[in-house]
Formats: C-alpha cells, structure tokens, sequence
C-alpha cells in the first residue's frame, strides 16, 4: 500500500492523530520590509574565485558503492556554528590514506562551488556496516573518528561539501551546513536533513540496508513497508556517493539566491527542531526543498516565524508530511 493510500484511507484522522489544530491568525501581525539585494557578505564571499574540482571525473576519479564500500563516511552533525567543530567517520575497503576537502556551494561567478581546504592525507581503514536492530531497523555505525574540523570565524553560512578522495582514486561525499544563527539576515534557508535520511538506504548492499519506506527481502531484493525500519540514524554515510536525495534541488536554490544577490544564512531541520533558530530574526524562512518529515518542535517554530511576522516560502511540494519523533 502506498503512503498516500495510506493516508487517504485514514483521511483527516492522520491530522488528529499528529495532534495538531487550525489555529487563528493573530489579529495584528508585524510587517517586514522586502528581501534585499546587494552588498551584504554573501555578495562579497561570492566575489571569490569559484572552483569545479569537486565532482566525480577530474583526474580520472571514480565513485564508490555501497557494497564495495571503496571510501565512504558520515559527519557527526549536520550543522556547526562559527568555533565550533564538526567531526568526519570515515572508512575504506582496504587500509590506505585519503584526504577531505570542504566546499562551499554557492555562485561563484556560475562556477557553483567554492574551494576553502584540504587536510592532509589521513589513514582510513575497512569499518563494520552494523546490522539492522532486530525491531526498529536502525542501522547506526560507530566508527572512529578520522577527521575534525575547526570552523573559522571567517567562513559565511552556507551549504558545504566535505569531499573524501581515496589514494586508490575514489570519491564519495557528505554534506553539512555553516550556520550563523547571530547574524541577522533577510533570508534564512532551512535544509531539510530530516528528510535526507528518511529516504537514505545506506548500505544499497543487497542485504542490510533500511529506510523509512523499504527494506531488502530474504531473498535479496528491495521490498516494501515489511521491511523497512522505524527509526533511521544520522550516524552513517549517505547510500552510493554520499550525496541525499534530493540534495540537488538544495543547491540549486542556494546558487539561485546567493546569484541574485540576497542576504541569506543557513541552517538545517536538526537546528530547527532542537531551537537554535529565533524565527524573528528573519524577513523570511525559505524551505528549498523535499522538506517532508517534521517534529512537532519544528513545527512549533515555523508557526512562531509565522506569529512574529516572519515569512515562510516553500519551495517544493509535501512539506511537513510525516510527523516524526
């Protein structure tokens, strides 16, 4: 049975059920002027020399998959804000070094990316894929730590892309974002990280991997709502090359508004549900993409955004679908 005949069938009582009530708008509502353009630090970190080094291709690099496992890994969050650190799990199917460079996405001039380091070469080494928890399906890795990162303060909110290179010549990846939460800026731009791992599959082996949706039967094939799990963990890599489904409508967005000139910082679904974000703060709340699976805290500040004036844009279809806990 699909979701949505799922849902159908149970009709309004799947609102009921997640608890939640039409509720009045406020009579007097603050206005907030328009989104500006122009010179703000996202124009003026745009104006850096942009690079295309990032993707698959260059220099005869190849990808990875979940089977083989050439050079894959996970962050420890999937936002970190200025002097904070972000740790990156990685392992390999033979013991060798790599190294990890970090991007930024943005216009650049439409070259799409911004090039800011590279670690030197770490050993990285084969790691256990976990199996599947007998009754929830969780599949969560606890692979050491490989790397960490610092944020400089001189790094501006954004999308990033930690990018795992292999001495073998492979590449796979993993997002996260730069938040700068004091910051004042029209634009606030939420990625939808929840939902990334909703749909993520690690490891598409033919045998252990689980999401949301589907499972692998007995026999090796990719079945449906019997197998898949309940609950998903953010501790484990992104299936293939690390990239979520979906991502890319997230980037695109981000290039679109940073090309068009406008103030905006970032932060993430996690940030949203855990409270790190003053929904007052911004003109506007800008939801980029497949931004399906929502908690009630998440939920609860979007309605906040909206009672303080702030507006909300969503930019894609099945917004807050699911309700998650």
């Amino acid at each position: 049975m699909s979701r949505r005949t799922a849902l159908g069938a149970i009709s309004l009582g799947a609102v009921g059920f997640a608890g939640y009530q039409l509720r009045e708008k406020p009579e007097h509502l603050p206005t907030r002027p328009p989104a500006r353009t122009g010179n703000n630090p996202v124009v003026r970190e745009n104006s850096a020399i942009g690079s295309d080094q990032w993707p698959l291709g260059r220099d005869g690099l190849k990808g990875v998959t979940d089977d083989l496992a050439q050079i894959q890994g996970y962050a420890s969050a999937t936002s970190a804000s200025h002097g904070e650190s972000i740790d990156f799990h990685i392992a390999s199917h033979v013991m060798q070094k790599c190294t990890i460079a970090v991007y930024r996405i943005g216009h650049y001039g439409a070259v799409g990316a911004r090039h800011l380091l590279t670690s030197e070469p770490i050993k990285v080494k084969p790691q256990k894929k976990p199996e599947a928890h007998p009754e929830t399906g969780l599949i969560s890795c606890d692979w050491p730590v490989s790397w960490t990162l610092e944020i400089p303060k001189a790094w501006v909110s954004g999308i990033f892309l930690a990018v795992f290179t292999s001495q073998d010549g492979h590449r796979s990846y993993t997002p996260f974002v730069v938040r700068d939460t004091a910051r004042r800026s029209d634009v606030l731009m939420v990625v939808p990280f929840t939902t990334y791992q909703a749909y993520n599959m690690w490891p598409l082996d033919g045998h252990t991997g689980k999401n949301l949706y589907k499972g692998y039967t007995a026999d090796g094939e990719i079945g449906g709502n019997p197998e898949r799990a309940f609950k998903v963990s953010f501790d484990r890599p992104y299936m293939q090359l690390g990239l979520p489904r979906w991502f890319d409508m997230d980037m695109s967005a981000a290039r679109w508004a940073e090309s068009s000139g406008y103030d905006i910082t970032y932060a993430t679904s996690v940030d949203l549900h855990e409270g790190r974000i003053d929904p007052s703060q911004y003109t506007a709340i800008v939801f980029s993409g497949h931004d399906e699976y929502w908690s009630k805290q998440m939920r609860d500040c979007a309605e906040g955004a909206v009672d303080a004036g702030t507006h909300l844009a969503f930019l894609a279809s099945n917004n807050i679908y699911f309700h998650i806990r």
